[in-house]
């Protein structure tokens, strides 16, 4: 019985204790952060917040919290600053009434201080040379990131001042650093007044190569191809294209070409081969889609030293929904000279636009390395079968020589905002070797304008002829057709050229326009509107241009612009999607 009473006492307490601790004072508060700032930035300052961090922190205490929100108006002013905005008005509240309470950061920026003057100088040993020194700040002026009227932030400014370093650095003078940079901020007129004066160091020159990683291949095997001899001029460019020309050969699965001018020695600066050898033989599988040829499966098997003499094999298939191809081919290897050499056996059949084509081609190439001005020539045995719907099957075969030079003077190879590139081709059937004589003549223009930091005009033109009475006999892949995602967008891929039965056949004629204005929005990412406008024919009487436009999306990548394309064609009447990757030529 008394264990019984005592029970009763204990849960009597207990349940009279249970209001009183219900209502003692919690020592801890929980909050939410509210932003009202424009949306940009309130993304910003969410980012950059010790406040906003903080808020799911179980034991805040309000002592901590006062401290937060009286750090969070300081901190918010700073990462405004950094951001262009110097005058702000900030003021942090809470509302404790709220459950969790709202912290709630009120944020009046104003209005952002922008570049009012830039004024850039060259120091160090470039400067005693006027001629050069005016040649390569003019294009540090030219290219200048963050130009008057630009709204000033800290990432801008250090973008800005990296760049011209670049530029000094591209040739010559590797050692290039910032001797002296200040930004002048007026919060009241908001703007910022920048000066940066760069020290171009001792001119340098290259020095030896030093090869690490080679086991199967040559030390000579690799400096064979270098695009320069100690003692030459630095050009980082060049750097750069050995590095490419030593990953094309397939040799290699890893390379890095670098060198660094603070271990230059008497002005010579040594090159860094880094290198891991390929497999001697690789096999791959591909799968893929193309807007223009439909889904796409390719088996690939190479051999990168046959006779354990670097020579190159490689047997190719490739399968389309619209054509399929399969070569095998002899690659040599590249000589000190700055040609290479090919030898290639190619099958390939095509169904586009209701014409069926048959072609097996053998041919011999023989091409520059030099990827600023590369010529190449070749000759060729084509022999092809050709059936137009609702028309006769044709047999026709050539004897084809032609050469063929690209130009460039793009500032950068892959992803060219400035310069032109231009491509020409000659060729002809050899009269008594081929179905008919004939003469074949291409050309190809591409002129890249930059307007600022985010605009870029890119200007094509393209044109061909076939010297011949008609295009009877001569093999489709000498003719001309057009249309597709690389050419006139908004018309199917090849879709554009002479009628014949109930198919679309080669013509004689092409001619090619197009115009293209890309927007950089973020970055590396833009928005685009463009004009195509295109056709081939069989009589310059009856040429007629076909008219393509619309908009699209680019992004830069490791292997060139990509390009996502809506476009309408104006003789179709159609909606197409195009896209594809890499530079056009």
């Amino acid at each position: 019985m008394k264990n019984l009473q005592a029970h009763l006492v204990a849960v009597l307490l207990v349940a009279l204790a249970i209001p009183v601790l219900a209502q003692a004072p919690n020592p801890y508060v929980k909050y939410r952060v509210v932003v009202d700032a424009p949306s940009a930035l309130a993304e910003v300052l969410r980012a950059g917040l010790e406040l906003y961090r903080w808020q799911d922190y179980e034991t805040m205490t309000p002592e901590l919290l006062a401290r937060l929100m009286a750090e969070a108006e300081a901190d918010t002013r700073d990462i405004l600053a950094a951001n262009g905005y110097f005058s702000p008005v900030v003021h942090a509240t809470l509302e404790g009434a709220a459950d969790p309470h709202i912290v709630r950061l009120a944020v009046e920026p104003g209005a952002p201080a922008r570049v009012s003057t830039v004024d850039l100088h060259i120091s160090g040993p470039l400067a005693a040379d006027p001629a050069r020194a005016d040649a390569i700040m003019a294009r540090a002026r030219k290219d200048w990131l963050l130009p008057a009227g630009a709204v000033f932030t800290q990432a801008a400014w250090e973008r800005a001042k990296q760049h011209a370093v670049a530029i000094v650095a591209e040739r010559l003078f590797a050692a290039a650093r910032i001797e002296a940079s200040e930004a002048r901020i007026d919060p009241e007129r908001r703007t910022a007044a920048l000066a940066l004066t760069i020290d171009s160091g001792a001119s340098l020159r290259f020095g030896e190569l030093r090869i690490s990683g080679t086991a199967r291949h040559s030390e000579d095997r690799v400096s064979s191809l270098a695009t320069f001899a100690p003692g030459e001029p630095y050009e980082r460019e060049r750097l750069t294209h050995f590095q490419r020309r030593l990953v094309t050969t397939g040799y290699f699965a890893s390379v890095q070409v670098d060198a660094d001018p603070s271990a230059a020695e008497g002005g010579a600066v040594p090159v860094r081969v880094s290198l891991i050898e390929a497999p001697r033989r690789r096999l791959e599988f591909g799968l893929g889609y193309s807007t223009d040829t439909g889904l796409r499966g390719s088996v690939d098997w190479r051999n990168n030293d046959l006779f354990e003499r670097d020579w190159r094999t490689r047997w190719y298939a490739n399968i389309e929904t619209l054509q399929q191809a399969a070569e095998v081919s002899l690659e040599l290897p590249e000589r000190s000279s700055g040609w290479g050499d090919n030898i290639g056996l190619r099958g390939k059949r095509t169904e586009i636009e209701n014409l069926a084509t048959d072609e097996v081609t053998l041919a011999v190439r023989r091409t520059a390395l030099d990827e600023r001005s590369r010529p190449a020539f070749g000759a060729a045995l084509i022999s092809s079968r050709q059936t137009p719907l609702g028309s006769a099957t044709e047999d026709v075969h050539a004897t084809y020589l032609d050469y063929a030079h690209t130009w460039r003077t793009t500032d950068d190879i892959l992803s060219p905002r400035r310069g032109w590139a231009a491509q020409i081709e000659l060729g002809a059937g050899v009269p008594g070797m081929s179905t008919r004589g004939f003469g074949r003549a291409l050309g190809r223009y591409a002129w890249y304008l930059p307007r600022g930091t985010v605009n870029d005009f890119v200007l094509r033109a393209e044109a061909g002829a076939v010297l011949a009475s008609s295009n009877e006999g001569i093999p489709q892949s000498l003719l001309f057709r057009t249309g597709g995602s690389t050419s006139v967008r908004g018309y199917a891929f090849d879709s554009l050229g002479v009628a014949k039965g109930e198919a679309v056949v080669g013509g004689r004629y092409l001619a090619v326009l197009s115009g293209e204005y890309t927007r950089w929005a973020w970055e590396g990412i833009g928005l685009a509107l463009f004009a195509d406008a295109g056709n081939a024919r069989d009589e310059l009487t009856r040429f007629r241009f076909a008219l393509g436009y619309g908009v699209g999306v680019r992004a830069r990548t490791a292997i060139g612009p990509f390009r996502l394309d809506l476009a309408y064609g104006q003789e179709d009447r159609t909606l197409r999607l195009h896209f594809s990757a890499g530079i056009a030529f």
